[in-house]
């Protein structure tokens, strides 16, 4: 039953959509129609003052920020964003405005806009409300400032008002805590959100990746499932189950899964790598020779892209420009698992399984690696394959 007040809005509404309609340029009427839409969460009438908003050819402050609002709210971020930044460069410096900004800003993956918003409104963590802390922590962990986002997570009460904000939370750090190396207190952090929230996407990821890191494939794996049937946008997640079906040896499992996270994060490095070693190890050269050469221009610098090149050549027969690219992965780092997997395709090319079985050993009876152990486990295994069967030929 509507109270007193909540008729007169109605009625203040109904009148300021009559004076629209027969002055439906006037934004000082659009503006305070659509904050009353707003208000009273009168979809309908709110997307009908933003249409015709929408035809003029510049918002005043007032109009902008409310158009803001009711594209965030309408699922339109891009456009919200626009909204807000006009608002913001017309003088609206509000703190409401601000944040709305950030919110669309963040939805559009422009995170450093994200956190310059809520940096505006609320410079200091303890006095930012937590929803808008952990927006920047998130803004800040896409941008890699981890330790940034960890000063807005901590400002952030323990008693976070609702268990979904607080499931987020600890979900956002679970994948900050991962990504700064500790994987133990991220799982930690992992299963207390999904306690909370059985579907929170971070948490979720951030329990795959532990896991894999952990090498419990099976249960990287079921977090990897659960994970995706909620949330099949996630790249990194498809990433994630790529490399524990490449660890796994389901080699076609784990090139299907790799170009599901390259279609989703085709800047990604790494899954470019997991389609490229699914593909090589199961003998595509062709098929591995087009992963790897996406992944070169995205880091020039990392030697197992120019040494899994060069094994592609040498594999395929190529041995001159096999050859060619290797010296430029040996200058990169010569102990890398792409790099020495390409040396023995080099000498079992050019000098014979026993010259490749010997530097095969020598360099298994190295220790292994802080990082590339299951990659180096996995290029052995099919060194070992390739000396069973002969010299390699295209």
């Amino acid at each position: 039953m509507n109270t007193p007040d909540d008729s007169a809005d109605a009625a203040r509404l109904a009148r300021l959509l009559a004076f629209i309609d027969r002055d439906p340029r006037n934004p000082l009427l659009l503006a305070d129609a659509l904050a009353l839409a707003l208000q009273q969460r009168h979809a309908a009438a709110a997307t009908r003052v933003a249409d015709r908003a929408a035809a003029l050819p510049q918002w005043p402050a007032a109009l902008a920020a409310q158009l803001c609002l009711h594209y965030l709210r309408s699922g339109d971020p891009h456009r919200a964003l626009h909204a807000g930044q006009q608002a913001r460069s017309s003088a609206d410096a509000s703190p409401a405005n601000t944040i709305n900004t950030a919110w669309a800003a963040f939805l559009c993956g422009e995170y450093a806009t994200a956190v310059e918003c809520v940096l505006a409104a609320h410079p200091h963590a303890a006095d930012c409300p937590p929803d808008v802390n952990l927006l920047c922590a998130r803004a800040m962990h896409h941008l890699g400032e981890t330790a940034q986002a960890r000063v807005r997570l901590a400002a952030m009460p323990a008693g976070a008002p609702g268990d979904g904000l607080l499931a987020e939370w600890l979900g956002t750090r679970a994948l900050i805590t991962l990504d700064d190396g500790d994987a133990a207190a991220a799982l930690a952090d992992a299963k207390a959100a999904l306690v909370i929230d059985a579907q929170q996407r971070d948490a979720l990821l951030a329990a795959a990746e532990a896991h894999k890191e952990n090498a419990d494939y099976a249960s990287a794996q079921a977090a990897c499932a659960e994970l995706l049937a909620g949330h099949p946008g996630t790249g990194r997640g498809w990433s994630v189950l790529a490399q524990v079906h490449l660890a796994n040896l389901a080699l076609a499992d784990a090139e299907r899964c790799a170009r599901a996270a390259t279609a989703l994060l085709p800047a990604h490095v790494g899954s470019w790598h997991v389609q490229g070693w699914a593909c090589l190890l199961r003998g595509d050269t062709d098929s591995a020779r087009a992963a790897f050469a996406a992944a070169l221009p995205l880091e020039r610098g990392f030697a197992d892209t120019h040494g899994a090149l060069a094994a592609v050549e040498f594999l395929a027969g190529n041995t001159a420009e096999g050859e060619r690219l290797q010296k430029r992965a040996q200058r990169l780092d010569a102990d890398s698992a792409g790099v020495q997997f390409a040396r023995f395709l080099q000498l079992q090319a050019t000098a014979g399984n026993e010259a490749a079985r010997r530097f095969l050993d020598a360099t298994l009876a190295r220790p292994a690696p802080a990082t590339g152990a299951p990659l180096r486990e996995l290029v052995a295994a099919r060194a070992h394959a390739l000396l069973a069967g002969g010299r390699h030929t295209a």
